[in-house]
């Protein structure tokens, strides 16, 4: 417990501006990295001043668990490291390494996970049976071993704070404030708030969701930055999700038969209305998103041929929107800028409470799965529950349970069910 007690006393002056020295070289070496890591977010302040910082935090939403997982580098020759950044309304936030992230082993898999989804997207194009799933099956088994062995962000790891109040209570008498955030810093504990995360463009493409302790029990949903969580937060329409208001498209182009014959006759026996097989008239559509609580698209891509993104951007939709088509939320890096999606920012822009989309392409019939597992998970959802949410069940209700059921992930904030 030495190491993490100077850890505790190092996050303790960090936070609150008090706490005793350490000097030992693991504290001092915590010291340098973090400081390392506050001042490169001087960077993405675009001129804000650290009261408009202050006044951002003292306004976040109470109703969320909003973590951030960063990438810092002190120079080109020292080690990346990953640190998690917990925010919570009126308190200052609270920054932890996470241990490992540095290692060989665990920078080998992240490069890995980029050209893995190269060739899982190469892997949808395969003409020859055989070969089609002797390949989609191995993916599926390196995606599994991936998540299941990211050793660098474990449960363990991210409770070990509530180890060092526990055993050193004496140290936090007079910081009440910080003790509350480091009780709640622990997800497992919190796990009834969803948890909004904002990741590193350098690890934007990793699905954590999947990994072990969150696949099972965590809701999680993403934004692109802390910014963005209280600007959408107040955009947005929080009237309780009305879940028989719904509007669907499944393949406007009519080229994928099997999944109007699975999901229509599915999605009229809940109550929702749409479109199957044809482009819904642009006038339609945008009465539909403009009223509906729910939007499911099922087709190719994103559904950008139903209506340009200035179209969609022009929108006041209050619409949580469900895309299940291939990469519909999958964010590109351009340069040394944070990565971005069309998709994804157009409809937060539009009022869009949340996305639910894949990250890179799967198959129709297996999405299809997920699908119908997903959308009656929601319609079991009770009464104030924060919906959409991603169960494990529709994950696992795929043939290939970590190729097609690690792709879909969610964007934006959740409202309760009515």
């Amino acid at each position: 417990m030495a190491k993490k007690f100077n850890y505790c006393k190092v996050i303790l002056s960090y936070s609150n501006g008090s706490g005793g020295e350490c000097d030992t070289d693991s504290c001092l070496t915590f010291r340098f990295q973090t400081e390392d890591y506050l001042n490169s977010l001087r960077f993405t302040k675009f001129g804000k001043t650290l009261e408009d910082h202050k006044d951002l935090i003292q306004n976040l939403p109470k109703d969320y668990c909003i973590c951030q997982l960063s990438v810092a580098q002190a120079s080109t020759k020292s080690s990346k490291r990953l640190f998690l950044t917990r925010y919570h309304n009126g308190c200052r936030p609270i920054i932890i390494p996470i241990g490992g992230f540095e290692q060989k082993e665990c920078q080998k898999k992240l490069e890995r996970f980029k050209y893995l989804i190269k060739e899982i997207d190469y892997s949808t194009t395969l003409t020859d049976k055989d070969s089609f799933w002797k390949t989609r099956r191995k993916l599926d088994e390196e995606v599994k071993v991936l998540m299941n062995g990211s050793s660098y962000l474990t449960r363990t790891k991210l409770s070990w704070l509530i180890d060092v109040y526990c055993e050193y209570n004496d140290l936090c008498v007079d910081n009440g404030k910080f003790v509350d955030s480091l009780l709640e810093m622990d997800i497992s504990v919190s796990s009834d708030k969803p948890l909004i995360l904002i990741v590193d463009r350098q690890l934007q493409h990793i699905p954590f969701e999947n990994m072990p302790f969150c696949r099972d029990s965590i809701k999680v949903y993403r934004m692109p930055s802390i910014n963005c969580v209280l600007q959408h937060y107040n955009l947005m329409n929080k009237e309780p999700v009305q879940f028989d208001n719904a509007y669907y498209i499944v393949d406007p182009d009519d080229t994928l038969t099997e999944s109007q014959e699975n999901l229509v006759p599915f999605l009229k026996s809940l109550g929702w209305n749409g479109a199957s097989g044809k482009l819904p008239i642009w006038e339609e559509l945008k009465r539909e998103l403009e009223c509906k609580d729910i939007f499911l698209y099922a087709g190719h891509g994103s559904g950008s041929q139903c209506f340009s993104k200035e179209e969609l951007y022009r929108l006041k939709t209050k619409s949580m929107a469900i895309l299940m088509g291939c990469s519909s939320v999958q964010l590109t890096t351009e340069g040394e800028f944070d990565a971005s999606g069309r998709t994804v920012l157009n409809y937060l822009s539009s009022g869009c409470s949340s996305i639910m989309g894949n990250m890179w392409k799967v198959t129709d019939k297996d999405i299809d799965l997920f699908t119908k597992e997903q959308i009656r998970s929601i319609s079991l959802a009770e009464r104030g529950e924060f919906v959409p949410f991603i169960c494990n069940e529709a994950r696992e209700n795929c043939n290939l349970k970590y190729l097609t059921g690690a792709s879909p992930v969610i964007y934006g904030l959740p409202l309760q069910r009515a």
